[in-house]
């Protein structure tokens, strides 16, 4: 018989780390469970307003980026196998400070979080204020959390923090972590204590979980408290289990199942709900928890793997030394591949493994050592399999063992049990604080053979031998942590043990040091010893040994073992685990920037990001490495890849430069010299004149695929060419080029490039105008100021940036004609839209206009470019030195592009391209554009494959791959009919279909799905007559098993956007049955392509020709257009249209909408009917 258990709750995989995992990129490379979690693509909102888009891609992910509006930044990513992490340029000295949470740009991290832009509307955060100013500044306020200057807030998505307000020091990600007895009770010894009078009683324990169920007859609560504002009954059933393991009366089950301290007071608070505990919750409940007098906290729960700096473990640290409160946490349930997780990492937590019943480690129980530096944790182990424990009315109904008590496995479990004996002794000594009870438990702890100290800390958990022996040691572990390579000439390190006796009699300890090294073998002779052999510990004093370790003896690697102190009689048995790590053959990598003009770095207005990753192990990547840094790598095969921004004579946005050391070996302390003068410029030059704006991306292939490091650049932009050539790197260099939009002449008429700040005011024409510098436009400055039918020239600090709309109203309201911002500060590009013609300028042309105040200029403004360039190359092996490029028309592809939509829509076009095997690049420039237009966009050809993103209020719409040689075609995007597109997200993988339809795809067969805030609609998926799943949302997803054998399948969908006519539904019919890999679902589609205006309307009473294109189904069967009929009623009543070579004939009435329904079927039957009411509109 198969027993399937239920792990409760191991931590979130979350993708930043810290220390040498400098930014981002734990768990397994394409780990499939994360994959499957994030879905086919998703997108998020940074804290700084832009939006990223993500995309699993095999072993790596497609990523894009579209900028807040108006926004003129770059964007350092890093795209690995095993996440995603993008840093908008502007905010990365914040990231580099700490003042802004790393985790807020950890794209695949948030996903994981759920705070994709499909799930949730806002950030939560965690500020942290001077303790005069609120955080409120920054979004609504959903707890103060006072003795810590501590305030959670949720910030909507499009806050734009790209610079901290005044009196906020630092800002976090509010994370949330996850919710982590008749045999196991007697187990670790309890009922002994209970027998020798120690129950708890006198002590209060509280648990911070998911609440209880306040009708449980095992829960008898002194106290409780909600923090997540949904009350304090328990819907999960996880606390009501917690609680119970840890002071549970037994009452329902008339004694077979109580808890460990069952005469202990009991304090409940809940801080977590199904979607997880926020850390705001979880601090607040801590200091709770203190404040109501309890001397022990269980916390089951765990968020990412730590060394023990994170905030959430600051903050039990700082609560525990002020309250003396010990925490008992949930080391986590990542198993033997994972680490202990956060705040069972704090230094002051004690930290609990799990066993089963039969002493043997849990399989799910994380380990040691502690992430970063190689801490000894976990502190202890207890029973955590299969514990028998109270469920709450209404929950883990797989799990229930009766109607009262349930079965749950998890370290979540084991926690509770050390909780419980903690309150036990806290009982027992009521003057004891939290370290002398962590002390205690672990000096009584009962070893198990054959599991290392870093998965059980000192053992497991014995009450018996705690309530009893009165000598523990300080500290409870011997932790000497990473011993630096190398190792020959090191002098031995000594740590002292104390041992403390609060008996009435003197006790002899005979020692014994039992250290093993990562093989499981003992350690050589010398390497680690104690100086005692016995020592006598005198009644309520102590007696100190000292512990030695030669780092010169042993091979590398990890140690672990414990240092055993046992009196004569076996009465006495103390136990103080032990670990240290010999650091590998690693040396110090030093790494100094030089700029463009000779400063070392950092220099005032100059900064350089630098990205190294291991080629042979990608577990190693720091991101983002600062110039002047001194990072400590184990010797092997690197990649060095860095960009040197340049303030530039003139400028405030920085030149740019790349820079590699594609493979490079570390076998010996380096210093490498990234010298941005050595680089050429890189220039794409064009047949038509315009602007550049592109990116970057350089790629090392590693064991585990491909991690790629891009940054922005614009005119100004340099590359220093590699000397060597390898395979595993990749040089790509892209960008897209526009006409200037609006321009400014000096008083010679030399034209001045600019940009419109915003839409509201920009005109298409020319404007002569007298300038005038207004300074920063305070109400000082513009108290004597004539600006009357001028262009007011004003500049902002960062401090400034958020009152640039009132300033520019403030001039309106003066007379102003238009303004110019012109850059000082590179953090204060205004995002908002002014009520004047507004541009924004930098460099030395501009400074010249400035400092000529009271001249006269022309303001030119452009309609949208009627053209656009969007060009890209790649090099394998290294930067090559020809950077220069002449490109012309007649080599690219000529695309006549139709954007469709009522005049004033707007749209964001996002290009993304890739080139052979190099990977894939995203011109990091958004385009904002107004609809309706038509232009030619100019690409570069074969081998380079393009995917087109335009996001629009109605939806996320994507091209095709476009992969051809140079010559002319044509495209039309947002035109009718709205309906599916091929469905590559509708899959068979063995016996599972994965359903997601594109359901609201324009005519040209641009795939859009229906975002769920915006359509109404569902999916229904039926096996004959029998329906087998169902989707509240349009075009699903669905995921469901289906039975091995072929049959015929039915697929229904429906989608309605909110406040338009347009309604479109489909229905499948097809045929299926068992795979051997994944393939798509054979769902026939029909483009319909009516010649409609820009608008999106055609005109009334012709006979009109709609183009129809057949789209084959999966293995390219050969589909008939069976029917095509239209609709002047809304679908009441239908009519036949003449289809004939391939289009099909419509006759319009005077006015009002065509639907339209389309017939089509493969080769094998498979077939669909697709209708689309209120297609397009007669005029």
């Amino acid at each position: 018989m198969t027993v399937r258990r239920r792990v409760v709750a191991g931590p979130l995989v979350a993708l930043l780390g810290i220390g040498l995992l400098a930014l981002g990129l734990q768990g397994t490379p394409a780990d499939a469970a994360q994959k499957e979690a994030i879905g086919p693509e998703q997108v998020v909102t940074l804290v700084t307003g832009d939006k990223v888009t993500v995309r699993p891609d095999g072993t790596t992910w497609q990523v894009r980026v579209e900028p807040r509006a108006g926004r003129r930044t770059g964007f350092l990513q890093n795209v690995g196998p095993k996440g995603v992490a993008v840093i908008p340029a502007d905010v990365a000295p914040l990231v580099r400070d700490g003042k802004l949470d790393r985790a807020l740009f950890d794209v695949t991290g948030l996903i994981a979080q759920g705070l994709a832009d499909g799930r949730s509307t806002s950030l939560p955060l965690l500020v942290q204020t001077d303790g005069r100013r609120s955080a409120g500044t920054l979004g609504r306020l959903t707890r103060q959390l006072a003795k810590g200057n501590l305030a959670a807030v949720s910030a909507p998505k499009g806050t734009a923090l790209d610079q901290l307000p005044a009196g906020i020091k630092r800002v976090w990600l509010n994370r949330r972590a996850k919710p982590t007895l008749d045999v196991s009770v007697p187990q670790v010894g309890v009922p002994d204590a209970w027998q020798a009078g120690h129950t708890g009683k006198g002590a209060k324990i509280a648990v911070l979980d998911t609440g209880y169920d306040a009708e449980h007859p095992d829960l008898k609560v002194a106290a409780s408290k909600d923090f997540t504002g949904e009350g304090i009954q328990d819907d999960v059933g996880h606390g009501t289990h917690v609680a119970s393991i840890a002071a549970g009366r037994g009452t329902a089950s008339k004694g077979k199942f109580t808890g460990v301290a069952k005469d202990a007071g009991l304090l409940i608070g809940k801080v977590c709900t199904w979607d997880g505990c926020s850390w705001d919750a979880i601090i607040a409940g801590m200091q709770w928890a203190a404040d109501s007098g309890a001397k022990v906290v269980n916390l089951s729960l765990g968020g990412d793997p730590s060394d023990g700096t994170d905030l959430l473990s600051q903050e039990l640290n700082r609560i525990s030394a002020a309250s003396g409160i010990l925490f008992v946490v949930a080391a986590g349930n990542s198993g033997p591949a994972g680490l202990v997780s956060s705040p069972a990492s704090a230094d002051r937590a004690l930290a609990v493994g799990s066993v089963t019943k039969q002493d043997e480690l849990s399989e799910f129980s994380s380990v040691g050592p502690r992430f970063g530096d190689y801490g000894l944790k976990p502190d202890l182990a207890a029973p955590g399999s299969d514990i028998v424990a109270a469920r709450a009315k209404g929950t883990l109904g797989d799990e229930a063992v009766d109607e009262h008590y349930a079965r749950l496995s998890g370290t979540s479990m084991a926690a509770p049990h050390v909780a419980g004996a903690a309150a036990i002794l806290a009982g027992q000594h009521a003057d004891w604080t939290g370290d002398r009870l962590k002390a205690a438990l672990m000096s009584s702890a009962q070893p198990l053979d054959g599991i290392s100290a870093f998965a059980q800390g000192a053992g497991r958990l014995d009450v018996a031998r705690a309530v009893r022996q009165q000598v523990s040691t300080e500290p409870a572990a011997l932790q000497f942590g990473r011993l630096v390579w190398p190792h020959s000439d090191r002098q031995p390190i000594a740590r002292k043990v104390t041992f403390r006796n609060t008996g009435t009699t003197a006790v002899t300890l005979a020692t014994k040091f039992d250290v093993l090294d990562a093989a499981g073998q003992p350690a050589p002779a010398g390497f680690a010893q104690v100086d005692a052999a016995t020592l006598t510990v005198p009644a309520g004093g102590q007696a100190v040994a000292t512990v030695t370790v030669d780092p010169k003896l042993g091979p590398l690697g990890t140690f672990q073992g414990r240092l055993i102190a046992r009196s004569a009689d076996g009465g006495v048995v103390v136990q103080t685990p032990f670990g240290v790590h010999k650091e590998e053959e690693s040396f110090d990598f030093h790494l100094k920037a030089v700029d463009r003009n000779g400063a070392v770095l950092p220099a005032a207005g100059s900064d350089a990001k630098v990205h190294i990753v291991n080629l042979d192990r990608p577990d190693i990547v720091l991101f983002p490495v600062e110039p002047g840094a001194k990072v400590r790598l184990p010797k092997g095969r690197y990649q060095v890849t860095a960009y040197i921004y340049t303030a530039d004579a003139g400028y405030v946005i920085p030149s740019v430069t790349a820079y590699a050391q594609p493979d490079f070996v570390l076998a010996g302390d380096r210093e490498l010299t990234i010298d941005a003068r050595e680089g050429v410029p890189v220039r794409h030059r064009v047949d038509r004149p315009g602007r550049t704006a592109g990116t970057f991306a350089m790629a090392a292939e590693t064991a585990a695929g491909r991690s790629t490091y891009s940054s922005w650049f614009a005119d100004r932009s340099f590359a220093v060419p590699t000397s060597a050539s390898t395979a595993t790197f990749a040089f790509l260099d892209g960008s897209s080029i526009e006409a200037d939009e609006a321009l400014l002449t000096d008083r010679r008429g030399k034209a001045i490039s600019v940009d419109w700040a915003g839409n509201n005011a920009r005109f298409t024409g020319s404007r002569r105008l007298r300038t005038v510098n207004v300074g920063h436009a305070t109400d000082a400055d513009l108290a004597t100021a004539d600006v009357k039918g001028k262009l007011a020239m004003f500049t902002l600090d960062s401090s400034e940036v958020s009152d640039y709309a009132a300033r520019v109203q403030r001039l309106a309201d003066l007379g102003a004609a238009a303004t110019l911002n012109y850059l000082t500060d590179l953090n204060a590009w205004p995002g908002d839209d002014p009520v004047l013609p507004s541009v924004i300028a930098d460099g030395p042309e501009v400074r010249k206009l400035v400092a000529d105040a009271g001249s006269w200029t022309t303001l030119i403004g452009r309609p949208q470019s009627p053209y656009r360039y969007d060009v890209l190359f790649g090099h394998r092996g290294g930067i090559p030195a020809a950077l220069d490029r002449r490109i012309r028309d007649r080599d690219l592809i000529t695309e006549q592009t139709a954007y469709h939509g009522t005049s004033g829509q707007t749209a964001a076009l996002l290009p993304v391209g890739s080139t052979g095997d190099l990977g894939q690049l995203g011109i990091v420039w958004a385009e904002h554009i107004t609809l309706p237009l038509q232009r030619t966009v100019l690409r570069s050809a074969a081998p380079t494959t393009w995917t087109d993103e335009l996001f629009t209020d109605s939806g996320h719409y994507r091209s095709r791959p476009l992969n051809r040689g140079p010559g002319r075609i044509k495209t039309h995007w947002l035109a009718p009919v709205t309906g599916p597109a091929p469905a590559d997200q509708a899959t068979r993988d063995g016996d599972g279909m994965s359903i997601r339809l594109p359901l609201v795809s324009d005519g040209a067969g641009h795939a859009a799905f229906a975002a769920s805030e915006g359509y109404e609609g569902s999916t229904t998926l039926w096996r004959d007559d029998q329906q087998l799943a169902h989707s509240d949302k349009p075009g699903g997803p669905l995921t469901i098993d289906v039975p091995a054998d072929e049959a015929t399948y039915r697929l229904t969908a429906t989608a309605q956007r909110s406040g338009t006519p347009t309604k479109v539904s489909a229905e499948w019919t097809f045929r299926s049955g068992r795979t051997a890999d994944v393939q798509p679902l054979p769902l026939v589609t029909v483009g319909l392509q009516p010649p409609v205006r820009l608008d999106n309307t055609a005109p009334g009473e012709v006979s009109f020709r709609i183009p129809v294109a057949a789209r084959p189904s999966a293995g390219g069967l050969l589909v008939t257009v069976q029917s095509v009929e239209y609709s002047t009623d809304n679908g009441n009543t239908w009519t036949g249209a003449t289809l004939a070579n391939g289009t099909a004939t419509v006759k319009h009435p005077a006015a009002g909408w065509i639907s339209l329904r389309a017939t089509a079927k493969d080769a094998s039957g498979n077939q669909v009917v697709q209708t689309t009411l209120s297609a397009y509109q007669l005029r």
